[in-house]
């Protein structure tokens, strides 16, 4: 028995609904993309687009698996979908643990307001930098500097939605800190 596995991401653009992998018995794997259509008689429908290519101005598909190949391939992507709805629907609490006030840095260009630990799925993760930009507050990850003086973070959420929701509630729990120190 061929195993099939999907690797897929929710996505922000209009006409697409995911995008992601498909891995064929570990010896193949090629990108997909789970399309929004409306059909003749209005009607929203999807469609799985395989890979293609164009060559001389004519479009002609990389990837065309048999009809029962085809049926399997959507089985596994639909079920990718699903899982990737349901983990942001259930994401996991942030608990902010500690957090410290910085002292101003009026020199520096995105200034550190205050240094956060929050606790996730039973991690402390700490290092968690507030700061300001130019279009607000905002947070950073724990980071290194690599040798090309680029950072990189240490840990990071795997979606967008769970990065907002810690984002958010070390935020808040600035605003509050800063709201009792002022008082």
């Amino acid at each position: 028995m061929i195993e099939i596995q999907a690797d897929m991401k929710l996505s922000n653009q209009d006409n697409i609904m995911a995008y992601g992998m498909v891995t064929i018995d570990r010896v193949l794997k090629f990108m997909v993309q789970l399309r929004k259509y409306t059909d003749k008689s209005g009607e929203e429908k999807m469609l799985l687009s395989y890979p293609r290519r164009e060559q001389n101005g004519i479009w002609s598909d990389v990837v065309r698996p048999g009809q029962e190949m085809q049926k399997r391939i959507q089985e596994a992507v639909a079920i990718a979908v699903q899982r990737e709805i349901e983990r942001d629907m259930h994401l996991p609490d942030v608990e902010v643990i500690e957090l410290n006030l910085s002292e101003s840095q009026p020199a520096s260009r995105t200034p550190i307001r205050a240094v956060a630990t929050v606790q996730i799925c039973g991690i402390s993760i700490t290092g968690i930098t507030v700061k300001q930009g130019k279009r607000g507050l905002f947070i950073n990850m724990p980071q290194y500097r690599q040798a090309d003086k680029t950072y990189k973070d240490l840990i990071y959420a795997i979606t967008k939605e769970m990065q907002d929701k810690i984002g958010r509630s070390v935020i808040t729990a600035y605003k509050q800190a800063e709201e009792d120190e002022n008082q």
